[in-house]
């Protein structure tokens, strides 16, 4: 049996990757002295292939010659369409998947039908891709067309490209060329509006979804039309995004041709960015410079304050209204998210960078920005200028400079203190190292990881002037309030923890002891709704109070009563 056919004969009886696994341990067993024809003759044996046996080269059948009874079919063809896996509920109750794909030859097409986890193995292809399917199964589909079904043993793997196979006829055109009534349109252009997405009842009696936006290149602008499932992709896309849409159909519109996306019609973001095509009209605005009736407008601040998310009944379905305060560090702006948009506020905590593109600005006791379909509210970080940077803003790999006291000395290592936590730094390569405890030192060097030890391997310390905390007031600072807090207060505050989120190696969390609440940046993981004794230093960063902490110790509930009750 040649070596091809034998490979596609295994494969009847385990997957590709399964194959390929088995043919690599094969030859490594031998030192890699086996060929893989001779590995795949081993592996054929293990499985009862018999290899004396007389083979007959299996038909290579065209999808033309497939006939009603025919079983175990296998064939190949060139993806023509991939439609939307759907999602639907069997007579049993349980909940099932179906995925269609097209594939086509040079006598006719075949629609291949996968079922549950079957689906997973289409992800890996595209439109356009010659694929294999083997041990398919016939059977009438819809409008009594005969369909492939991959059942459990079914197998899809790729195809080797032939003249058998013609391409795809893409209709790639530029938007002013776009007429009535033409099929397989891909085409590139930048989003310039964004509308909603409405309801309406259907003949069957189901509800359907319509959406709409609106797309431009450089020689026009066109109506872009999305039904139910594919209206979801709204909620992706904003003015100015750059996107390709595959396979989309043309028809006319009320008043022109408009472009529609059907199952297996497909929008994607593109990747960086295209001259010719250009922008649709926005603006970057302070908040100061806000006016009602804005449109398109991109805002950048700090979350400040968030409100409590709202619902309410709107046509027969419940809705949603989340709003937060946003502040530049001169104005604030609330800013109010609808339907879907809310989710975002679950990411969001007062002190953190937000990015909006494309809100529009309404009035309602005041200015209002709302984030709806068409707009994209995102986290963004600010980065730290180097001389702003203490331990805590580290990670491993990263060049350090950093001034702070000597706490401690162990052997080779200086214990290191700033205002946001210590770090053992190496003396290995310093000569001189003549240092105290209590001395002030500007440390240059790397952060490195050694026997799972967090430490700076210095190439320079220098010893500084005295324009720093002692260590005194690092180690024995004064417990206070957080209503009572000031810039650059070194302090111990006992707050509850209300939030954390993970910021690189270290931690954001929102703190309130009762009579205010600050947001901090911490190395130690804490738990939410427990309360800690924190060491801190705090700073201001756009009018807001925040703090490094350096120093946290969970408080004892019992202790902490037992506290109480004595000084009562």
């Amino acid at each position: 049996m040649a070596a091809l056919a034998l490979y596609e004969r295994i494969l009847e009886l385990i997957p590709e990757s399964e194959l390929k696994e088995r043919i690599d341990k094969k030859i490594q067993s031998v030192g890699g002295l086996l060929s893989e024809e001779g590995a795949l003759l081993l592996i054929a044996g293990e499985l009862g292939i018999s290899i004396e046996e007389e083979h007959k080269e299996k038909k290579h059948f065209f999808i033309s010659d497939i006939n009603e009874g025919m079983q175990h079919i296998d064939i190949s063809g060139r993806i023509m369409r991939i439609f939307d896996a759907i999602t639907f509920q069997r007579k049993t109750g349980i909940e099932g998947r179906v995925q269609n794909i097209v594939i086509a030859d040079k006598t006719g097409s075949i629609r291949i039908v996968f079922w549950d986890d079957q689906i997973d193995k289409i992800k890996q292809f595209k439109r356009g891709d010659v694929v294999t399917i083997r041990n398919g199964y016939l059977r009438k589909g819809l409008n009594n067309q005969f369909e492939i079904s991959l059942g459990k043993e079914g197998v899809i793997t790729s195809g080797h490209d032939s003249p058998d196979y013609p391409p795809i006829e893409y209709v790639k055109i530029k938007i002013r060329d776009i007429e009535d009534k033409m099929n397989n349109i891909d085409i590139t252009g930048r989003v310039s509006s964004v509308f909603g997405v409405r309801e309406f009842l259907k003949k069957d009696g189901s509800m359907g979804k319509v959406g709409n936006f609106t797309i431009m290149d450089d020689t026009g602008e066109i109506r872009v039309t999305l039904w139910d499932k594919k209206a979801e992709l709204l909620n992706n896309l904003v003015k100015n995004d750059l996107i390709r849409i595959e396979n989309a159909y043309s028809k006319m519109g009320l008043n022109s041709v408009e472009i529609n996306l059907g199952f297996s019609s497909n929008i994607s973001i593109e990747k960086g960015e295209r001259e010719d095509i250009p922008k649709a009209e926005s603006s970057k605005k302070s908040i100061g410079d806000l006016e009602e009736n804005m449109r398109g407008i991109n805002l950048e601040g700090i979350v400040k304050e968030i409100y409590e998310l709202r619902t309410f009944n709107r046509d027969n379905r419940i809705g949603k209204v989340g709003r937060f305060l946003l502040s530049d560090g001169s104005n604030e702006v609330k800013v109010v998210l609808w339907d879907d948009k809310t989710e975002m506020l679950e990411q969001l905590f007062p002190g953190i960078n937000v990015k909006i593109d494309s809100c529009n600005i309404k009035f309602n006791n005041g200015l209002e920005a709302h984030v709806g379909f068409g707009s994209r509210l995102e986290i963004t970080k600010t980065e730290e200028k180097a001389e702003d940077k203490k331990i805590v803003d580290y990670k491993r790999g990263d060049s350090i400079n950093i001034l702070g006291r000597v706490k401690g000395i162990e052997g080779d290592f200086l214990i290191v203190i700033d205002e946001s936590g210590t770090v053992p730094v190496s003396l290995a390569n310093i000569q001189n190292k003549n240092f105290n405890v209590g001395d002030m030192v500007k440390v240059i060097g790397t952060l490195e990881n050694d026997s799972d030890v967090l430490h700076v391997n210095a190439i320079s310390i220098d010893k500084g002037d005295d324009n720093f905390p002692d260590l005194d007031s690092l180690i024995n600072p004064p417990l206070k309030l957080i209503n009572e807090l000031s810039n650059n207060d070194f302090c111990i505050i006992s707050p509850l923890i209300k939030h954390v989120s993970k910021d690189g190696d270290n931690y954001i969390i929102i703190c309130d002891d009762g009579y205010g609440n600050i947001r901090g940046k911490i190395k130690k993981e804490v738990e939410p709704l427990k309360e800690y004794d924190i060491k801190a230093r705090i700073f201001e960063s756009n009018n807001l109070k925040e703090f490094y902490g350096y120093e946290i110790n969970e408080i004892d509930p019992a202790f902490k009563a037992k506290s109480i009750f004595t000084v009562i």
